[in-house]
């Protein structure tokens, strides 16, 4: 897959990555959640990863760490390289990250309707802890879904 063969992906580190980590967050989520991002930036028990095709931002995830526990605070791959398999390599990626700072589990939150992302979670080891209803708006709509708290092992037997 060539989207795959040119994937690039790193810490963000740079003024112009935290521009284009805040660019693909305003595609990826409501406005509501645009603000927070700002916090993550700015946490040093945070970090974030930045995923590039052909040196364009594609997708990231944001990761928070608190002694043995990681987090996935946000995701997201913009809607033009979704379905290309982007969520793993940069997920895989967070997971080393946050072993590496001492993490032994990781865990997040994932929509029920987003089956794709749950898919992947899945796909990579996670299993559903907890479930329970939530909602959102998207252009002055309230959206009811069940959200879904999953979690992972990150120490290798």
């Amino acid at each position: 897959m060539t989207i795959l063969k040119d994937l690039k992906i790193g810490l963000v580190k740079t003024d112009q990555d935290k521009t284009d980590l805040r660019a693909l967050h305003i595609i990826c989520f409501d406005p509501v959640e645009h603000l927070y991002i700002e916090f993550s930036l700015r946490d040093v028990d945070c970090f974030s990863v930045l995923a590039r095709v052909k040196n364009k931002a594609v997708g990231y995830q944001v990761t928070y760490v608190n002694d043995k526990s990681a987090y996935s605070l946000w995701n997201g791959v913009t809607p033009s390289y979704r379905g290309n398999g982007l969520n793993y390599p940069i997920a895989e990626f967070a997971h080393i990250e946050a072993r590496a700072r001492g993490a032994e589990i990781y865990g997040g939150c994932v929509a029920g309707n987003n089956a794709a992302n749950l898919h992947a979670n899945k796909k990579m080891g996670f299993e559903i802890i907890d479930s329970w209803p939530d909602s959102s708006i998207k252009d002055g709509k309230v959206i009811k879904f069940t959200n879904h708290y999953v979690q992972k092992s990150l120490i290798k037997e």
